[in-house]
């Protein structure tokens, strides 16, 4: 076991806490710390090989340091105290003390980074939509265009109405024309879709788009 020091030191008793030990260890595996290392493809079995080291016993909860399996993938131990402070906290249950008010704090701290980081994000991609054109085809092709060509597609061709109308909202969307179906799902005659189109929010009924399915296909023969 290779040690990884991300700070310097910390209780390394594997004693459980007053609560249910079985919801304490549901907690932990569900927390956002524990889904991070997994994403970064840690283990069950690594995960369970960090811990603090025992030296730590004496130093203040800021220079404690863990140690853990050697072969942890890269980009993982920034995170492993993190962890290991995770399960100290809710497993482990220790009593109050200056350092577990530090432990504590450590986690609302990342939780709070992360929390902030999401949401800029977020901002960032309304911003980059909001720059686009709202329902623009670049090439010219109106709604009926969009229609008859899904309609004319091989694989639609013997598809009735009914059965190409769910196929349009994954072309709307990929048009990035923002579709949303209202009415009844399963009765497509009472089914409408609302799309972003050349600047402005347009309704298309399931009968105006099975009439133009219709219209087509009869100019096709």
């Amino acid at each position: 076991m290779q040690e990884v020091v991300v700070s310097a030191a910390g209780p390394t008793t594997e004693t459980g806490g007053t609560g249910s030990a079985d919801a304490a260890r549901a907690l932990v595996a569900g927390h956002q710390i524990t889904s991070l290392l997994k994403a970064l493809a840690v283990t069950d079995e690594q995960l369970a090989s960090v811990c603090f080291r025992a030296s730590n016993q004496g130093w203040p909860f800021d220079d404690w340091s863990v140690c853990a399996d050697g072969s942890m993938p890269d980009g993982a131990a920034p995170y492993l105290k993190l962890y290991c402070t995770l399960k100290w906290l809710i497993i482990e249950e220790p009593p109050h003390s200056r350092d577990k008010e530090a432990a504590w704090r450590s986690i609302a701290e990342f939780v709070a980074a992360s929390t902030f980081e999401i949401g800029l994000r977020a901002k960032e991609s309304q911003r980059a939509r909001a720059k686009k054109p709202r329902g623009k085809v670049d090439d010219g092709r109106a709604i009926r265009d969009i229609i008859t060509g899904l309609a004319s597609k091989p694989e639609y061709r013997e598809d009735k109405a009914s059965e190409l109308w769910p196929h349009l909202h994954n072309t709307l969307d990929e048009l990035e024309l923002s579709p949303d179906e209202s009415g009844d799902p399963a009765d497509p005659a009472k089914s409408f879709y609302t799309y972003d189109f050349r600047g402005k929010r347009k309704r298309l009924t399931y009968g105006r788009f099975k009439n133009i399915v219709s219209e087509h296909r009869k100019a096709s023969r």
